[in-house]
Formats: structure tokens, C-alpha cells, sequence
């Protein structure tokens, strides 16, 4: 336990120290953290002995700043598991769906489907999303059909900030200010569930499908920064190209995530989590 020493050197208050620092810990990875929406499983920080937290990220280094597990089953709100409170209203009722990917190794009883006319998860607009530059976004996704599905936007109207779609068959970027739609090498199937990834690395933007590079392309100018809201399943611009189909544990982190990184979301894991001493809820649940 924290490598106690017992040479007598050691003086007795040093010992006193540590041995409270036991309990300190402890009673920590015994506390379930609050739920990100509030009551619930582990409001107000109930000591649950069936619970162990085994890791909690540092969102200042992790740089998760959207987690989206649509794990609820109920309701019409879904959490922001990355600790930033970015919780997403259900809007046209998209349904929960008791099949999502069998590839996650954590707790995933749940995805959410979308019918692919006026479906979406509302969330608000946050300057956590205000990303100029890297980014990761990163999703399970489960395409009905062959059609050109939005899995996530951040627009007004008809300007884009960002958009991640599948268009053409294929991981598709777009954005007003970076000139247009940036697309991966390799199409995305359907009737299938499907790891889909996107990294921006200064300019350098990255495709990744089921864990595996997909084509690169070079992007010079940043996205907008314009304060709009984020939208998964669908835009605001009309309902041709909203999501049909199943999404499943959706990511956007402020940084560009290495090729191993991607490689680990789609092997069902999540990336390193490094606990940053705090007792705030930034973290990602490690069950």
C-alpha cells in the first residue's frame, strides 16, 4: 500500500501521514461520482462498495471536451460523459436502441437510432467547442442504407463550423472556412456496425475506419469559430442527409488523437485516462 517503509528511520508522523493518505484514497475510489444529469445512480456521491472507478481522466490532458454514450435507455436526455456537462436532448424522438456495437469492452448496454428524416441530440453550444484547429471526432455508427448520413454538425442555417458525415460512401469532413469536403480513401459499409475517426493535426486531417488509416489530406485554412450548437444525428438545414441508422459513443476531443489512440477506440477501449488528483466529475467511467 503506497510502499510503506519500515526502516526506523522513519519517523512515526511520517508514518501517521501516510497512513492517512490510505484512507484519503480509499474512500475516494469508493465514492460514486455524481451523475453528469443529475440524481440518480450515485447523486450526491453515495458510498457504493460495488463501484470502483479505476481511473479518472484529466480532461486538461485527455482533452476529451464531448463524450456521448447514449447509454441512458430512457428519457429524453443523454450525458456528457467527458465532465464538461454537454448533455444532449433527444429531439424528434430518435429511439434507444438494446443493440449497440459489440465491440466496446466497457459497460454499453445501450446506442440510439435515428430514422434518418428529423431525428437528432440537441446540445448546446459551449466554448469547449470553439476548436480552430486539431481536433479528434470519433464514433460507432450502424448505416440502414446507402444514403449520405450527418453523424455530427456544428452550424447555423447553411455555415458549417464543422461537419462529420458520411458522404459518398465515405468519412467525410466539411467546413465553410477550410475549403470544402475532405474525404477518406476507403467507403463505409451498411448493415454493419463501424468504428469511423477523424483527426485534424495543424494541417494535416487524418481518416480512420475500423482502426485503420484512410487517406489523408492537407488543410490550410482553420475551422469558424462562431459559437453554434452541436448537432449528432442530423443538421439544421434540411433532413436529406440526417443520420438512418444506429450511433454509438460519440467523441469530440480538442487535440488530435495518435494513429494507436484511434486504434484503441475501435478495439472497444478507451484512450489513456490520467487521474489529475482532483475530485471534479472529469472524468471517463473506466466500467
Amino acid at each position: 500500500m503506497l510502499g510503506f517503509s519500515c526502516k526506523a528511520a522513519k519517523s512515526l508522523s511520517q508514518k501517521s501521514e501516510r497512513v492517512a493518505a490510505v484512507f484519503v484514497i480509499a474512500a475516494f475510489f469508493i465514492m460514486t461520482p455524481p451523475s453528469p444529469l443529475g440524481g440518480g445512480a450515485g447523486g450526491g456521491g453515495t458510498v457504493r462498495s460495488w463501484i470502483i472507478p479505476t481511473a479518472q481522466a484529466a480532461v486538461s490532458t485527455d482533452s476529451l471536451v464531448g463524450y456521448w454514450k447514449f447509454d441512458e435507455g430512457t428519457g429524453t436526455l443523454t450525458a456528457d460523459s467527458s465532465g464538461h456537462g454537454n448533455n444532449g436532448t433527444l429531439t424528434s424522438d430518435p429511439t434507444w436502441s438494446a443493440s449497440p456495437t459489440n465491440a466496446i469492452s466497457f459497460t454499453n448496454p445501450y446506442a440510439l437510432s435515428f430514422d434518418g428524416t428529423d431525428d437528432y441530440v440537441g446540445v448546446p453550444a459551449n466554448s469547449a467547442f470553439e476548436i480552430a484547429n486539431d481536433i479528434t471526432f470519433s464514433a460507432w455508427i450502424f448505416r440502414n442504407g446507402e444514403g449520405n448520413d450527418e453523424i455530427l454538425s456544428k452550424q447555423s442555417g447553411a455555415t458549417w463550423d464543422y461537419l462529420l458525415s458520411i458522404y459518398q460512401q465515405k468519412i467525410s469532413l466539411y467546413g465553410n472556412t477550410i475549403g470544402g469536403y475532405y474525404q477518406s480513401s476507403g467507403t463505409v459499409g451498411t448493415a454493419a456496425w463501424h468504428h469511423v475517426a477523424m483527426t485534424r493535426n495543424g494541417t494535416t486531417v487524418a481518416f480512420y475506419l475500423d482502426g485503420n488509416p484512410s487517406g489523408t489530406a492537407t488543410v490550410t485554412n482553420p475551422f469558424s469559430t462562431s459559437g453554434y450548437a452541436i448537432r449528432i444525428g442530423g443538421d439544421q438545414a434540411d433532413g436529406t442527409s440526417r443520420f438512418n441508422g444506429l450511433l454509438d459513443d460519440v467523441r469530440i476531443y480538442s487535440r488530435a488523437l495518435s494513429a494507436g489512440e484511434i486504434a484503441e477506440l475501435a478495439a472497444g477501449n478507451h484512450t489513456t485516462a490520467v487521474w489529475d488528483g482532483s475530485s471534479s466529475t472529469d472524468w471517463e467511467t473506466a466500467a
